[in-house]
Order: C-alpha cells, then sequence, then structure tokens
C-alpha cells in the first residue's frame, strides 16, 4: 500500500507549521481515482478545516473543488453551501458566487475553480483571455457585476462577472505574458541576446509548441514580422544541443521541454519507476516514446512495462479510459523495445460511449494521434464507429472525427448523415457550428439553403446547453451574429422571411439586449435596406398575418397537449422518483438517483422547449388563404421534367403528414416552393434548377382542412 493512503502520513503533513496543501491534495486525488473514494472525501474535509483555521480560503476552495471532481455523488447544493462556508460572513466574496454557475448545468468543481478565478481577480490582477490576450484589471465592479480590463488588444473591455470567470486565466508573475505587459523592453532585449532562453520560457509557460504556434505567441508584440527569421534561425542553432529542450524532425510537431533536462538516463528511469500519479507517468513515457529510443536495456523495457500496467491498473472501471487510450497509444509507439503487456480495457475503447468519452476528455493534440491509432488497428470499424458517434461528438472531436472520415474516402456518408439531420431539424450545435465554419460544404453537400441554417442556428442560440456544448453555442452564435453572414442570408429570403427572421432576432433570449443591439447596429451599417426591419416595433411592418411563423391548430393543440403532460405528469413523477431514490441513502453508488436527476434535466430541457415554441408559433385553421402565390394554406401541383405530376399541401411550420401529403412550410421543398407563381419553375432540394414546374395552386381540399383544424383526433377522442 502507497504510504500516502496511510491516515498516519496523512496527519503528520496536516498538522505541519507550513501545510503541503497541493501534496495533499496530489495524494487524497489518487487515493479517490484508486476507489477511496470515501476515506478521500472525508480527509478532503479535515483538510479544508485545516486551511480555514490558517485563512487560506484558495487552498480551502482548491481542495472543495479536487472532491467535487472525484466525488460522482456530489450534489451542486452541498458544493454552493461548503463554498459559501468556506467564503464567511463577507457579503462581497459571498455574492461571486452567485456568478459562476451553481445554477447552471455545468460540474460543481468546474464551478468552484470559477469561483476561485473570481477571488483572484482584483486591482492589477494579471489574467488571459483566448479572445483578447494578456490584460491587466482594472477595476472590479460589484454593483453591477462587471470587471473591467486593460487587454493588450483593447483597453477599458468589460466582462460581465461570469463570463469573466469562464474564459479568464490568471497570470503568475513570471508568466512571458505578464513580463511582456510589465517589461516588453526587457523581452524584446532577450530575444535579441538569448533566443533560446525566450522559446525556453515559452515552452514552459505554453507547453509543447510549433515554430509556427510560437511565432504566433510572439509576432508582433516581441519581435517584429521582419525579425522572425532571423530570431528563429539563432535560436534553433542554439537549442540544437539542448538536452532540455526537445526539437522535433518535422516543422508541423511541436518542440517541448523535457522534464528535469530528460535525458532518459538511469536517475530518469529511477524516477519513473518511483513515479505513483498516473497522469504523470503518461507524461514520461509519452516524452520517451516521442523521442523514438532505439536498444532499451531489458531493465528498462521493464520499467516501462510495469508503469504503463500500472496506469492501465489505475485507470480500469471505466471511470477514466482516456488514461488507457493514452497508455494503449504509449504502449504502440514503443513498440518492439517493450516486452508482452497486457493491456485490459483496451478493446473497450471500441465501445461508443467509451470512444465518446476518450474523445471529449483527450487533450486535442491528442485526438488525432487517437484516432490514427485506432485505425492502423481496424480502419473499417473505425470508420463506422466515427458515422455513429458524429452527432454526439463535442466540436473538437467532431472536426477531428469529420477530417479523419474524408482522409479515409467517406466524404459522401458525412454528407449524406449531416443532410439528414438538416432535413429533419435535427442537427446539433456542434455540427452547425463546423458547417458555419465550413459554408463552403453548403451546397457543395447539399444541406439545405443557406437561410435554413442560419434559422436552424437561431433556433439552437436560444436553448439551454451545459459546458461544452455551452462554449460550442457561444462560438456558433458569434458566427451567426457576423454581419457579412447574416447578409448572405436574408439575400436569399423573400420579404416575409426577412421580417420574420430579424424579428425573431431582435427579440432572442439568446443574446443579451446590448449584444442584440451591436449584432443588429452592424448589420444595419453593412446593409441599411434592412433598417425598417431592425427599427420596428414588434413586428409592425411585417405583414399582419405573418407576425409569427403559422402552423395548424391541430399541431398547436398536440403541442399543448405534450406541455401539459410534461408539466402535469411527467415533472412531478420525476420528483417522487428523486425524493424515494435519496431516501436510499449514499448518493454516491446511487443509480436510480443519477438517472432520476438525469432525466429531471431532460424534462426541464423539454418544458422549456416547448413554451418557446408555443409563444413563438401562430396557430391558424388557414382559411381564405391567398391562391396567387404559394404560401402556408394551399394546395401545390408540380409537373416534373419528366412529365410525372406530384401534389402537396402546405401548412405550418410543425405540420407534415405523408398520407395527406402535407408537408411544413419550414421544411425544404416548403421553402423551395413558398413566394412561386403558377407557371414558374423551381428548383427542388437535390435536384437541378428548373427540374419542376408549378402547374397549379389551389384551395386546400375539406379533408386536409379537418385535419389541420384536428377534427379527426377530436372526433376520435370523443368516441375513446
Amino acid at each position: 500500500m502507497d504510504v500516502r493512503f496511510t491516515e498516519d502520513w496523512f496527519l503528520e503533513r496536516l498538522y505541519r507549521d507550513e501545510l503541503p496543501v497541493a501534496e495533499l491534495i496530489g495524494a487524497l486525488d489518487e487515493l479517490a481515482r484508486g476507489g477511496g473514494v470515501t476515506q478521500a472525501d472525508a480527509r478532503a474535509r479535515m483538510l479544508e478545516d485545516a486551511c480555514l483555521e490558517r485563512g487560506l480560503t484558495d487552498a480551502a476552495l482548491a481542495t472543495l473543488a479536487a472532491r467535487a471532481a472525484w466525488n460522482d455523488g456530489a450534489e451542486r447544493e452541498d458544493v454552493r453551501r461548503r463554498a459559501l462556508e468556506i467564503l464567511g460572513p463577507d457579503r462581497a466574496r459571498r455574492d461571486l458566487a452567485s456568478h459562476v454557475g451553481f445554477d447552471k448545468p455545468i460540474p460543481p468543481a468546474e464551478a468552484v475553480r470559477r469561483l476561485r478565478t473570481l477571488l483572484a481577480l482584483r486591482e492589477g490582477a494579471l489574467c488571459h483571455d483566448r479572445t483578447w490576450g494578456a490584460g491587466k484589471v482594472k477595476r472590479m465592479d460589484a454593483l453591477y457585476g462587471r470587471v473591467e480590463i486593460d487587454f493588450e488588444t483593447k483597453a477599458g473591455h468589460q466582462m460581465s462577472f461570469a463570463y469573466a470567470a469562464e474564459t479568464l486565466s490568471l497570470l503568475p508573475e513570471n508568466h512571458l505574458l505578464a513580463r511582456r505587459l510589465a517589461d516588453p523592453e526587457a523581452l524584446q532585449r532577450l530575444a535579441a541576446e538569448q533566443p533560446a532562453e525566450l522559446v525556453r520560457w515559452a515552452l514552459r509557460d505554453f507547453g509543447p509548441l510549433t515554430a509556427d504556434q510560437l511565432k504566433d505567441r510572439l509576432v508582433p508584440r516581441v519581435l517584429p514580422e521582419s525579425g522572425w527569421k532571423g530570431f528563429w534561425e539563432a535560436a534553433r542553432k542554439a537549442l540544437k544541443n539542448d538536452p532540455a529542450v526537445a526539437l522535433p524532425a518535422r516543422r508541423t510537431e511541436p518542440m517541448r521541454l523535457r522534464s528535469g533536462g530528460e535525458r532518459f538516463d538511469d536517475a530518469w528511469f529511477a524516477e519513473l519507476a518511483a513515479e505513483r500519479d498516473l497522469e504523470r507517468v503518461l507524461e514520461q513515457v509519452e516524452s520517451l516514446a516521442e523521442a523514438k529510443p532505439s536498444g532499451l536495456s531489458a531493465e528498462r523495457a521493464a520499467i516501462l512495462a510495469d508503469r504503463l500496467g500500472f496506469v492501465v491498473k489505475g485507470a480500469a472501471g471505466g471511470r477514466t479510459p482516456e488514461l488507457t487510450a493514452r497508455a494503449a497509444m504509449a504502449a504502440a509507439a514503443l513498440g518492439a523495445p517493450l516486452p508482452a503487456l497486457e493491456m485490459p480495457g483496451a478493446d473497450d475503447l471500441w465501445q461508443p460511449d467509451i470512444c465518446a468519452r476518450v474523445l471529449r476528455r483527450l487533450p486535442a493534440r491528442a485526438t488525432e494521434r487517437f484516432l490514427a491509432f485506432l485505425a492502423e488497428r481496424d480502419g473499417a470499424r473505425l470508420e463506422k464507429l466515427l458515422l455513429d458517434l458524429l452527432p454526439t461528438l463535442d466540436i473538437g472531436p467532431l472536426t477531428a472525427a469529420i477530417e479523419t472520415l474524408m482522409a479515409r474516402g467517406r466524404e459522401e456518408e458525412v454528407a449524406a448523415l449531416l443532410r439528414g439531420l438538416t432535413a429533419r431539424q435535427q442537427i446539433g450545435v456542434e455540427a452547425v457550428l463546423w458547417v458555419l465554419r465550413n459554408p463552403e460544404r453548403i451546397e457543395a453537400w447539399a444541406l439545405g439553403a443557406l437561410p435554413d441554417i442560419a434559422r436552424r442556428a437561431l433556433d439552437l442560440a436560444e436553448e439551454d446547453f451545459g459546458y461544452e456544448q455551452l462554449k460550442a453555442q457561444k462560438q456558433m452564435k458569434e458566427r451567426l451574429g457576423r454581419p457579412e453572414f447574416l447578409r448572405d442570408a436574408l439575400a436569399l429570403m423573400n420579404d416575409d422571411q426577412r421580417w420574420d427572421f430579424i424579428g425573431r432576432l431582435r427579440r432572442s433570449p439568446g443574446w443579451s439586449p446590448l449584444d442584440r443591439q451591436a449584432i443588429l447596429g452592424k448589420l444595419v451599417r453593412l446593409c441599411p435596406e434592412y433598417g425598417p426591419m431592425v427599427a420596428a416595433d414588434s413586428n409592425a411592418g411585417a405583414p399582419a398575418a405573418r407576425k409569427l411563423p403559422l402552423t395548424s391548430t391541430r399541431s398547436f393543440r398536440e403541442r399543448q397537449a405534450q406541455l401539459r403532460q410534461i408539466v402535469q405528469v411527467e415533472i412531478p413523477k420525476n420528483s417522487r422518483e428523486i425524493g424515494e431514490a435519496r431516501a436510499h441513502g449514499d448518493l454516491r453508488e446511487n443509480f436510480e438517483y443519477k438517472a432520476a436527476k438525469d432525466m429531471q434535466a431532460v424534462l426541464m430541457r423539454r418544458q422549456r422547449e416547448l413554451e418557446l415554441q408555443l409563444r413563438e408559433a401562430q396557430p391558424s385553421d388557414f382559411a381564405d388563404a391567398p391562391l396567387d402565390r404559394v404560401g402556408p394554406g394551399v394546395g401545390v401541383e408540380l409537373r416534373h421534367a419528366d412529365g410525372r405530376l406530384e401534389r402537396f399541401h402546405i401548412l405550418g411550420v410543425w405540420d407534415r403528414d405523408e398520407a395527406l401529403a402535407v408537408i411544413s412550410s419550414a421544411s425544404q421543398m416548403g421553402q423551395a416552393l413558398i413566394g412561386k407563381q403558377a407557371g414558374e419553375s423551381v428548383a427542388l432540394p437535390g435536384e437541378p434548377a428548373g427540374a419542376a414546374t408549378i402547374e397549379r395552386i389551389f384551395a386546400l381540399p375539406e379533408e386536409v382542412r379537418r385535419w389541420a383544424r384536428g377534427d379527426a383526433t377530436e372526433a376520435e377522442g370523443a368516441g375513446a
């Protein structure tokens, strides 16, 4: 048994004059990962109390964050309550807890991390944002919940506490970015006099970097563009013989620091043999694998096999499959020098849920290597697995998966999958973001018209997401809100559709009022002709019948019934199930409780979706619909180029019935037809332009009208 898991070892350090918080958290974390969650939890509470007694608030919160991370049963409210106890009676500090997401669907450990960030944000603190770069806190405004930061690229930038807590990272004073803010001239002198030392600083602070990534961090704020080539040549020449830096053979691969100037000697292997932290073991073995060693002695190879086996054993049970994946990749990279090594759990990597978890948790730089690792073992199996997983993946793994499938000649299958999801309006926020990043695929893959994608993005912008999906949603909203994108999408809409889209955007809850105003203001500056639509009150100016998208009375009542079923039956039933499961005891191993809580989140999300849909649609019986143009409430007869006649009945946004040839006005076919007149040719989805002509537009038959009114449904209900 590891001595660090004993109570004596823990208590001896707990009562030292200088409390070794990081060492104790590391030991408790490993104890919990090894299955000793109950012991680790009890000792972590003792450590929190010890930190509080010594006034170490941040250390107490760091311990709470670790405990919430390994304790799957940690209740959000319990963690919030403990965080408030740690913060003490100070009202200003306690108020910060309302901005960090304890009431959102994010892991409690992440909420504690955000709280620690906010507590550290004070005047003069150095921080970093992925968009704005390095900055210095200018002012904290507790009244309005905002922080003002002087960034390198934008002085006086304001962020809400909630957004700052999520996106900002703090910079230690010796970080290269902090030195760039404090004394840029000193960095410029270092670049001129000791270029290799500046590269070592960058690798220490940013981790492994390719030459291009290093350039992005130094040019132009440390070096001018014209000085980069000379700097890099001098630095590379000096680093070639530096044992502390691993230089790759190819420019596209990252260079990195070797820990302690790794020379992979006996001392290095002795250190590896004694290492007990799973992550650290993997980092060391991966660094050796990157160096592509040859001629390993039997003793050294045995140490490698033993440590990889230690990692796999520690990752057993499915809680950390990404560690199993990294161990398997490292073993494969080391290859022949390694003795036979059983890799329990490696076969599980092919299971869809486990593979998806690995892809979510692996660092971005390791995702492509993992997919290449699986492809080497069974390329056809990987292709099928990725096609099945695509609709469920986060944006990073989704991008890597699509690139892998396309490189393996499966582009048409990817296109067909996204085409089907788009046509059924089931495409998720991650896939929409990918499409917006790759707009050339919309036409090439026949994913629908650009307005269809814009409307789906607007739908998704208004949904409640958590964590990775929330990040994808923010990036999607940023692209959706670009004036050039809106210009191109609106140009392909008819006038009614523009009124509807701009009206929805104007009142959308997906953005704050200020952000909405900024988006619409940029659009009007680029396209002044949309000014009246943006300035209109509510839906004023749009045709009266188009104030809200129409749907049949039948469909509207069906969704009302769904909402009543959820609110009056399913949510109360779920609440009872949660109460019953809670009464069973320890929530950490209570699978009924976890399942009931997951269902609660699903029901709440569905309730919000239905409430929003019912607010944003208008029921109609489509009486007296005009027949001069195609619109909701009319029938259309199409004549195809081969002479074949086809009939459709176009109703509202939620309406569809194959037996009656009822199609939705929001479907791709409906959008292709709306606004057209008899005699006009139309471009149908998936067919060339002019492939069909509108033969005639006619009033809805009585059978379809009864369907739209819901008469048949009501009669059936009365008969029952």
